[in-house]
Parts: structure tokens; sequence; C-alpha cells
């Protein structure tokens, strides 16, 4: 076969090719698309979360958080001391109703400044809860506390 005869058929398989996805796309509104809607099931009522569609947040966003850490965290003395610093990583539930709960810590770096990273945890207001498929969810969220000494 020639070279135009073959880039001639190559190009007719491919109009038709194009022409149907090109209909397919068009042919449909959002409206006729049936989702289903989907709810948690009972056995996942009472599960602590790890991947969420909308996850937890401070009642501030992010920066009000960063504000509070840095305003109500305590370095301890003996640390300031020691001139110890690092990063604390803090694991935490918040719970349906925002509320704070199960704070320990993951990754340390001393007793003194791990206890100062559990306290401002624990001393944070309610958060905005998770949500799975629309319903309100207990999450596990780590945050990590930096300290250090300028």
């Amino acid at each position: 076969m020639s070279y135009y005869k073959n880039n001639l058929m190559k190009k007719m398989l491919l109009i038709p090719l194009v022409f149907i996805s090109i209909a397919g796309y068009t042919q449909y509104s959002e409206k006729d698309i049936n989702v289903p809607t989907t709810v948690i099931d009972e056995s996942e009522k009472d599960k602590v979360f790890t991947k969420v569609d909308k996850i937890p947040e401070y009642p501030d966003g992010n920066q009000g958080l960063y504000t509070y850490l840095s305003n109500a965290i305590e370095y301890p003395r003996s640390a300031i001391k020691d001139n110890v610093s690092g990063v604390v990583y803090v694991q935490f539930i918040v719970r349906k109703t925002g509320k704070i709960d199960a704070v320990k810590v993951t990754r340390g770096i001393r007793e003194d400044l791990d206890q100062a990273a559990i306290d401002v945890v624990r001393k944070m207001k309610d958060w905005k809860p998770g949500e799975v498929k629309g319903e309100k969810v207990d999450v596990y969220l780590t945050l990590p506390i930096r300290f250090y000494i300028n």
C-alpha cells in the first residue's frame, strides 16, 4: 500500500473515533447523570477516621492555630536552660462535637517538652469536625509542635 493510501486510511479511522468521543461528551448534561448518594454504614459510626472528605479545622483556620500555639505554649525553663529544641508530634482525636480527645505524643524530644505540647493541645478550643459523606465523624490528627530557642 502506498504512503498516501495508508495515511488516508489512518485519518478515516481516526475521524469517527473523535466524533464518537465528542458526541458522547456532549450528549449528557449533569442533571442526566444519576449519582447515588451514600451515607456512612452503621459499622463506621463509631470509627475514628484517618482519611476524610473534609478535614477538621481549627475555628480561626491555620493562621489562628499558629497564633494560638505561639501565644499559649509554655517553653519549659529546664529545656531553655539546657538549650534543647526540636519538634514534638502530638496525635489527638477531633470528635464529632469538635472536642479534643485522646491526646498523646507519637514522637517526642524529652519529657518536659512532650508534656508542654500535650498541655497546649488539651487547652485548644473546639474544632470544626471532620466529615465523611456529609456526616460529622471522629478524626485522628497529628500536629507537629516546634520548640526552638531564638
